[in-house]
């Protein structure tokens, strides 16, 4: 399980929710519209389908699919709003605390490098 570099030629993993074979790879901090390059390309997970849709029906109910206006504010508030995907799969799944405290780590620190990158 970790969040991984983004690379020219990817070969995905397992999924990070339930290890069953990755199907895509998930951008934690989105982009800023469709045809938009990802504002952090190296801050990826891999997942299976179900787990991508699921990821990504907790950030439209979030309301942080595209953002309204701050990138940083916007990729912050979105890669918080994984947390609450990842206690609600962590129930559904029966993750092992080991798993999810290694998804909750890698999400922190997430955070810490995007206000790292954007303070100065």
């Amino acid at each position: 399980m970790a969040l991984r570099k983004w690379a020219v030629v990817r070969t995905p993993t397992s999924c990070v929710a339930c290890g069953r074979p990755a199907d895509e790879a998930h951008h934690v901090t989105g982009r800023p519209s469709p045809d938009a390059p990802y504002f952090d390309p190296d801050f990826v997970f891999d997942l299976c389908r179900e787990h991508h849709v699921s990821i990504h029906v907790v950030i439209r109910a979030a309301g942080l699919e595209w953002p309204d206006g701050d990138d940083i504010r916007h990729r912050v508030h979105r890669t918080v709003a994984h947390f609450r995907w990842l206690a609600d799969t962590r129930r559904s799944l029966s993750l092992t605390p080991e798993s999810t405290r290694a998804l909750g780590s890698l999400l922190i620190g997430t955070v810490a490098d995007i206000q790292r990158r954007n303070v100065a």
